[in-house]
């Protein structure tokens, strides 16, 4: 799969698209899809379903999700501009496919919002290491996936990390979420039924805003941060294409 199915015609679409809908000031937050206004997902594909991104925009569903979390976490001001900055941003012919695996391992490792770097738990830094090679590998998938998952949500919950009182917790918890995603995502996109497993909109959001009413600013930080390694996750697969002559 190959990001706008590899047709400039097809980025133009969508993004002359979105262009409308910010100038009519049609971009809220909270609803898909409705009476001619919605999120950035909706606003691009005209419905709620993430799915859409990947058959009309060749933009991987775990993408969308991340997209869509982002819109809604960030402050009002910046996020009517966040969809054209992300549609802008995708490079016509890449493939995305490693995007939220490199991002996951981000929210286990990054030296300031990694859960990695929230505690002083051995055991739990061990496992987010872990999680973060098995994303990277693709090896994602298997007992041994589920368990790692399973032994890093099993050792969040025993440090009440998902009673986040503060921002720090909020990221470890969204990120043991994540820990879960890795052995359910690839089931999730092959039943195409999100409904039944965790996904990459609640990896990155689970349960986090509870600390965002005690610890705004570093929550707000973390939203920023997020967003622009999103960002550059998508333009390094424009450099990396065009340094192998793709």
């Amino acid at each position: 799969m190959l990001a706008f199915h590899n047709d400039e015609t097809v980025q133009a679409k969508y993004v002359n698209r979105l262009q409308a809908h910010f100038d009519a000031d049609e971009i809220i937050k909270g609803v898909y899809w409705e009476r001619g206004k919605g999120c950035a997902v909706g606003c691009t594909v005209h419905s709620g379903n993430h799915y859409a991104f990947e058959t009309k925009l060749g933009v991987p569903v775990q993408v969308a999700q991340l997209f869509d979390a982002i819109f809604e976490a960030l402050p009002d001001e910046q996020s009517k501009d966040w969809p054209l900055a992300v549609l802008t941003a995708i490079p016509i012919g890449a493939d995305l496919s490693m995007v939220w695996p490199q991002f996951a391992a981000w929210l286990m490792t990054d030296e300031t919002y990694g859960v990695e770097h929230t505690t002083d738990d051995a055991e739990i830094k061990g496992l987010c290491r872990e999680v973060a090679r098995r994303y990277l590998a693709s090896e994602t998938t298997g007992d041994e996936a589920t368990a790692l998952a399973d032994r890093l949500m099993d050792a969040m919950d025993a440090r009440d990390a998902m009673d986040a009182r503060d921002a720090r917790d909020a990221m470890a918890a969204m990120a043991a979420w994540a820990a879960r995603d890795a052995r359910d995502a690839r089931a999730a996109r092959d039943a195409m039924d999100a409904r039944d497993a965790m996904d990459a909109r609640d990896a990155w959001a689970a349960r986090a805003a509870r600390a965002a009413w005690d610890a705004w600013d570093a929550w707000a930080a973390f939203v920023e941060a997020s967003a622009s390694e999103l960002l550059r996750l998508l333009v390094d697969a424009t450099t990396e294409d065009k340094d192998n002559g793709n």
